[in-house]
């Protein structure tokens, strides 16, 4: 059997008429409904598949055209990332430099360095001279 819409009032009962005594034609009473607006189903055969076909056809090639706009999204990310990876490495080694180049300058003459190593290592108290008491003068040696 076949079922289609069918819109206003005097066709409907002529496409019914046409289809012949196998068609199946509701109409409901003037209640508001779509049906009594004038609209009747109709049974109709398979024959509207080319229709979803194309819409399948359209939707897939959406769908693809979406994951293709995903995927150069992402890959424009990390081409954004790692440019900004490779700049601030960049950054890091002229900082470093820097930093030998402020050492470097800072760091005492090698002459020096080497007179100070050669001379002999000369102890130093760590005790105040305040702190130390002589020894008693007007003390009797014990004897005994």
């Amino acid at each position: 059997m076949q079922r289609r819409k069918v819109f206003g009032d005097s066709d409907s009962e002529d496409e019914a008429e046409e289809l012949g005594s196998g068609a199946e034609v509701d109409e409901e009473a003037d209640d508001g409904t779509e049906a009594a607006k004038g609209e009747c189903l109709v049974i109709e055969s398979d024959s509207d598949d080319a229709p979803e076909d194309v819409d399948f056809v359209r939707s897939r090639e959406s769908a693809l055209q979406q994951v293709k706009n995903v995927m150069q999204q992402i890959g424009r990310t990390e081409q954004k990332k790692k440019e900004k990876r490779k700049h601030q490495e960049e950054k890091f080694k002229e900082q470093k430099k820097k930093k030998l180049e402020r050492l470097q300058q800072s760091r005492l003459p090698d002459d020096i360095l080497d007179e100070v190593a050669t001379r002999p290592k000369v102890t130093v108290s760590t005790v105040p001279e305040e702190t130390k008491q002589p020894p008693p003068e007007n003390e009797p040696i014990a004897s005994g």
